[in-house]
């Protein structure tokens, strides 16, 4: 009895241990799940973080652009000779990015007084007097539009510095006569003119087509300069260039990039929206990847994390989210209206219902591009649709009117 009794105690020490229990219970599979997340997740923020929209240090594939701007304000402004350049391209072409860099450098010159306004911003075309009037610190309560344009005019013709004057989004002060955007391009024409003005619009034509007049007067002609679309090979080196960034692995299948800028090149040639769609992809792949770690049965899920974290932007990543957002059966040539299987995405699908909406109940038939997102903004929630920023409602809004759905 006495030997079974040694028997029991020398069985007990024997099972096993505390310890061993502690290393595969859940309470520690989630410590090691939290402490891959934080290790190895971080590769995915920064992958989203390079590839941003805003404005970059160095602009690829637009150094001849960004030497025309810098060439054309050097001379103006080193002699104070009044001058205009209009810019023109399709949306995410780089057009404001070059212009804002490229001013941004003169921001120290003592030379020049320098004005950046998005007439996005402006509520009608006639109010950008006033805009303009304030930032030069002359602005006065209770003015006419008429006063305050005379105001202007006394200071660019009696400034003692250069007025460097960038409108971006210019054509959204497109008014029944004109009038105003005649009055701007007319501004460095008048004697003893101190403006340097810089006009940025999509459209290529807007000085010939909207405004014929200056055509008839050699010197209000502006100096024209056309910003063509991204290039496959130039997205390509853009987005390679944003991740080159980013330490270790490559987060991106190089056929992914390659799809990506192939797709966005036949489509409309806008860097910005082949940024977005990858960095939509990455998000994509995120949510994948922590899918499946949570689907994964306790004490896989922590085995198999490390090497399922490192999954990589594919092809297959980068179709979902054109089909998604931009449409799996978009083209560059035709119209969607030939072609009644043609199917539209939900974001472009929406837009037009908005247009047509605003057309409908508003009495003037002129709608601005910012006043047409702020509607539409106002009209997503209500169906539970995501809302998209200005730029890329801007590329969505190109596309349409390439496709022949508006123009």
């Amino acid at each position: 009895m006495n030997g079974s009794l040694k028997r029991k105690k020398r069985v007990q020490p024997s099972m096993p241990s505390k310890r061993s229990k502690l290393h595969t219970s859940p309470e520690s599979e989630r410590d090691q799940d939290l402490m891959f997340e934080a290790e190895h997740g971080k590769c995915y923020q920064k992958a989203k973080q390079a590839l941003h929209t805003a404005i970059p240090d160095n602009l690829q594939g637009r150094e001849k652009e960004t030497d025309a701007v810098k060439s054309f304000l050097t001379k103006h402004i080193s002699c104070k000779h009044p001058g205009c350049l209009y810019i023109s391209g399709a949306p995410g072409s780089g057009k404001t990015a070059v212009v804002a860099k490229t001013v941004d450098s003169f921001k120290n010159n003592k030379d020049c007084h320098i004005i950046y306004i998005n007439c996005m911003s402006v509520r009608n075309s006639v109010a950008i007097y006033d805009n303009i009037l304030s930032l030069l610190g002359n602005s006065k309560s209770s003015m006419t539009a008429k006063e305050s344009r005379s105001r202007i005019e006394e200071y660019l013709t009696s400034s003692t510095l250069a007025v460097v004057l960038v409108l971006d989004e210019m054509d959204s002060l497109d008014s029944r006569n004109q009038d105003v955007l005649y009055t701007m391009f007319e501004w460095p024409a008048l004697p003893n003119s101190s403006l340097i003005l810089i006009g940025i619009a999509n459209s290529l034509d807007l000085t010939d087509r909207t405004l014929p007049r200056l055509q008839t007067r050699p010197n209000f002609r502006p100096q024209i300069l056309n910003f063509p679309p991204y290039s496959k090979d130039e997205m390509i080196e853009v987005i390679t260039k944003r991740l080159s960034e980013i330490e270790g692995d490559s987060i991106f299948e190089a056929k992914a990039v390659q799809f990506c800028a192939a797709k966005v090149a036949a489509m409309a040639g806008d860097v910005r929206m082949a940024l977005d769609i990858c960095r939509r992809a990455v998000e994509t792949v995120e949510a994948e990847v922590r899918h499946q770690r949570i689907a994964a049965p306790q004490g896989i899920a922590s085995t198999n994390f490390h090497s399922t974290l490192l999954k990589r932007v594919g092809v297959q990543q980068i179709q979902q989210i054109v089909n998604e957002v931009y449409g799996s059966r978009m083209k560059t040539t035709g119209s969607c209206k030939d072609d009644p299987k043609l199917t539209i995405p939900v974001q472009q699908e929406l837009a037009i219902c908005t247009l047509l909406l605003m057309l409908r109940k508003g009495k003037n038939k002129e709608i601005s591009l910012g006043k047409f997102h702020e509607s539409y903004c106002q009209i997503c929630p209500k169906h539970g649709i995501k809302i998209i920023d200005q730029s890329e409602f801007y590329s969505l809004c190109a596309l349409i009117e390439a496709n022949g759905l508006s123009h």
